[in-house]
């Protein structure tokens, strides 16, 4: 499916997808470093 609107010359909105998919990625890991943080009870309050 994804191969299939690349081919079909959609490259912009790819890129704009893949973007917003890294940023969602790079939030994910620092909520899971914040909350393994919070268990090991390193982090301020």
């Amino acid at each position: 499916m994804i191969k299939n609107l690349y081919a079909e010359g959609q490259a912009a909105m790819n890129e704009r997808a893949s973007i917003f998919g890294a940023f969602a990625l790079y939030g994910s890991f620092a909520s899971l470093f914040i909350n393994i943080l919070n268990m090991l009870g390193l982090a301020r309050e």
